[in-house]
């Protein structure tokens, strides 16, 4: 799972999926945060995509 999740974060691949908004808690105090929902690899990203990613 590693290696999927260091793929997703450099940008090489495009996932279908969705952005929810999840309570989690932390030191006692909820907090919404967003989560993302991947169901789905769609391919790899294409260079013009990978500029896009926070990591670059």
């Amino acid at each position: 799972m590693t290696d999927l999740s260091d793929a997703l974060y450099a940008g090489k691949l495009v996932v279908r999926g969705s952005i929810e908004h999840r309570t989690q808690t932390i030191a006692g105090k909820d907090y919404s945060l967003p989560w993302l929902v991947a169901t789905g690899i769609v391919r790899a990203a294409r260079d013009s995509e990978r500029k896009h990613c926070s990591s670059h």
